[in-house]
């Protein structure tokens, strides 16, 4: 996930602040996402910037000393405190028709083209988060690449490719051979992708590249590989590893809403609803409306059950536990089970009052508060 974190510094810099430790050995740069993050998702003044940056770096620094420490922290706040400074994101990367063709074309093994087809994505990935940083500047369009073990491995793992594939050895060494070389071996490490110079950015965009650690499941989907095939959430290729597999590694644990419309019954409104929930017949409005109907008739029906259609004012009130005292004394007609509540650790019900105590049961300590239940 690093490297997509790396083309997405806002979400980079949210992992960095939600986790409260560092995500990489890369501590610097870390550190100015950070009061970056700070800045300008939290909107933090520079006093308390440095004060959060202090507190992390105490947390996740081990011996930290601000006495030896004060560089590496001075240095990401000048750098959050620039207004050319910001968090870069990448959404994509395009690919276009010529590009995939004149890839697919060469004659040489599968895996080999994958391996070109990262290189590809690595450098337009280079060229653009240099435009977004330095809008002001032009990029110098060049086909070399300084290599490495790690960066090489990076190269492969982007692939999708066998990390037992030798870069230097079988593939650079393979490609580099002929009048026209796909790739050139400069010097200590360097080596210029001459296959770029025919990559032409011309036909229609085929592929928009937004998980840049598997790179190669594009090219594979692009190709009909078997078992490469779209997730159902994200919409990115990735590699089943069962035949009814739908959802890549990172949203396998997505459970999709099934849902259906149905018709309410009442005002003929259709709404979408829970596929199980198979005794829905209405819609929210209408359950609320129709559950105030019922509370209404409930209400009537107890109080011409009580007599008291005429004298009770329809209020209800709600009560301490220990008030069976007041329905000995006939202060107190008829508790009502129907809507039992919690008021701080008491379980207390509605009940029907005898109105010629009304004013009295009012101001006794045994009464929480009172509130109008069924209307």
């Amino acid at each position: 996930m690093i490297r997509n974190y790396k083309y997405d510094e806002i979400a980079y810099a949210e992992k960095i602040y939600k986790d409260n430790k560092f995500q990489t050995k890369h501590i610097p740069t870390e550190l100015k996402l950070l009061v970056l993050y700070y800045r300008d998702y939290l909107h933090l003044k520079a006093k308390d910037r440095k004060e959060k940056l202090t507190r992390f770096c105490i947390d996740n620094i081990p011996n930290y000393n601000r006495a030896t420490h004060f560089k590496v922290v001075n240095r990401a706040l000048q750098k959050g405190s620039s207004k050319k400074e910001k968090l870069v994101k990448i959404e994509s990367i395009p690919i276009y028709q010529k590009e995939l063709d004149y890839i697919n074309n060469l004659d040489i093994q599968y895996d080999y083209k994958k391996l070109l087809f990262a290189f590809l994505v690595q450098m337009r990935l280079n060229k653009t988060m240099f435009e977004i940083r330095n809008k002001d500047k032009k990029y110098k369009s060049t086909n070399y690449f300084k290599g490495g073990k790690q960066k090489y491995q990076n190269i492969k793992s982007m692939a999708n490719v066998s990390s037992k594939i030798n870069i230097n050895d079988e593939f650079i060494n393979q490609l580099s051979q002929g009048d026209n070389p796909l790739i050139s071996i400069l010097h200590s490490g360097l080596i210029s992708l001459n296959f770029l110079n025919e990559c032409k950015q011309t036909g229609d965009i085929v592929i928009k590249i937004k998980d840049y650690e598997n790179v190669g499941w594009y090219f594979d989907y692009y190709n009909h590989v078997d078992d490469i095939v779209l997730c159902e959430y994200c919409k990115q290729p990735f590699k089943q590893k069962r035949k009814d597999s739908r959802f890549c590694n990172k949203h396998i644990e997505y459970q999709p809403l099934i849902s259906k419309t149905i018709t309410c019954i009442d005002c003929g409104k259709e709404v979408e609803v829970d596929a199980k929930a198979n005794n829905r017949i209405r819609c929210d409005e209408c359950i609320r409306k129709n559950n105030n109907l019922l509370r209404r008739k409930n209400y009537y029906k107890i109080k011409s059950e009580l007599e008291l259609i005429e004298e009770f004012d329809g209020k209800s009130y709600l009560m301490q536990p220990h008030y069976r005292e007041l329905i000995d004394k006939g202060y107190i007609l008829k508790e009502i089970d129907t809507m039992p509540e919690k008021f701080g650790n008491y379980d207390c019900r509605a009940i029907l009052i005898n109105p010629k105590y009304e004013n009295n049961i009012k101001h006794m300590s045994y009464v929480v508060f009172a509130k109008r239940i069924y209307w």
